[in-house]
């Protein structure tokens, strides 16, 4: 009686660990999706962390996760000093992160670079994430306990690549880490900054 009493406890303990692992309530620093490869893990603590101090830039396309939702940007816009990398439709992406950085215009973030350091005094550039719930658009702004880098090339014709790494203190860890090529809606000549 004694043993099968536990094989009986054994196996629910064994579900309930099996469901906690699927049910998207997996330890948050595991992805619970498939990476570029070369995004790989960047130590111990996985890739959302809030030391940046030794952090690799990946070559791979920028990727992670939103709100527990798998993040693969298929887009990437500059407009100002306004930086946008959004997923799935122009007008309502199903998600998306918006980036306003310190810098008049598109035209002073040739060769531009930011760290924020989640323990800063001072307020950082504001980020904005955005997804749907159901039909609903629901988003979430930060402006400090975050961390980020963020490096910007120099502009080639109507684009400027760059590299981010950024994670957020939200309860789900969101994070997006990699490289994107932002088009540009004011590139270099076309107005003054």
């Amino acid at each position: 009686m004694i043993l099968a009493t536990a094989a009986a406890l054994s196996v629910i303990g064994i579900a309930f660990f099996l469901r906690m692992q699927y049910s998207g309530n997996a330890p948050l620093t595991t992805p619970p999706f498939s990476l570029p490869p070369g995004v790989g893990d960047h130590g111990a603590n996985g890739l959302w962390r809030m030391d940046l101090a030794d952090v690799r830039w990946p070559d791979t396309p920028a990727a992670g996760r939103i709100h527990r939702k798998s993040f693969l940007p298929d887009r990437a816009v500059l407009q100002g000093p306004v930086l946008v990398l959004r997923q799935g439709p122009s007008t309502q992406p199903d998600i998306a992160l918006v980036l306003l950085l310190p810098v008049p215009g598109s035209r002073g973030l040739s060769g531009y670079e930011l760290e924020v350091n989640a323990n800063a005094a001072k307020p950082a550039p504001r980020v904005l994430i955005r997804w749907k719930e159901g039909d609903l658009q629901v988003s979430q702004s930060f402006t400090n306990s975050y961390a980020m880098k963020l490096k910007f090339d120099q502009f080639t014709n109507d684009t400027l690549p760059g590299r981010i790494y950024l994670c957020l203190p939200d309860n789900s860890r969101s994070f997006v880490v990699g490289t994107f090529a932002a088009e540009t809606h004011n590139p270099p000549g076309s107005r003054p900054p």
